[in-house]
């Protein structure tokens, strides 16, 4: 994407507030688990709506932690690498990380999001994806604008 970031629409809006207000509950009773897991949904958001700046601001700090959920952080930073504009073998040690935490922690929607996520920046699409999503039940996913 180009130098602007876009603007969120209203129910990206919503999102953010709502994330915002579970972000601050959650630091104040001290819920570490649930505050990791609304940053990784809030930078989420921020992937579909293609601002990769924020999100990157989000993840990296997160990466440089052991802890839970490294199929989504690795996956989503990945992503906003590439909607950096960045080529997508840049992406790739993330992509391949989230494969790996994936099948490790047997995490078949992560896997599957993952797969896609790799299809998808290399202008391709994933069998491999669909059919674990179709067996999972998933109906729909997020387009990811990527460049």
């Amino acid at each position: 994407m180009s130098g602007s970031q876009p603007r969120a629409p209203a129910g990206f809006d919503e999102a953010h507030s709502l994330f915002n207000e579970a972000l601050a509950i959650f630091c104040e009773i001290g819920a570490d688990p649930n505050v990791l897991e609304t940053k990784i949904r809030t930078a989420e958001c921020l992937v579909i709506e293609g601002r990769h700046k924020e999100a990157l601001a989000i993840l990296r700090p997160l990466l440089a932690e052991p802890g839970p959920s490294r199929a989504a952080l690795e996956r989503l930073t990945g992503i906003a690498i590439v909607q950096s504009g960045s080529k997508a073998a840049k992406a790739r040690p993330y992509f391949e990380a989230s494969l790996e935490s994936a099948r490790t922690a047997h995490d078949r929607y992560e896997l599957a999001l993952t797969l896609r996520a790799i299809a998808e920046t290399n202008g391709e699409t994933s069998d491999e994806a669909d059919a674990i999503l179709e067996h999972l039940g998933v109906i729909a996913i997020p387009r990811i604008p990527l460049p």
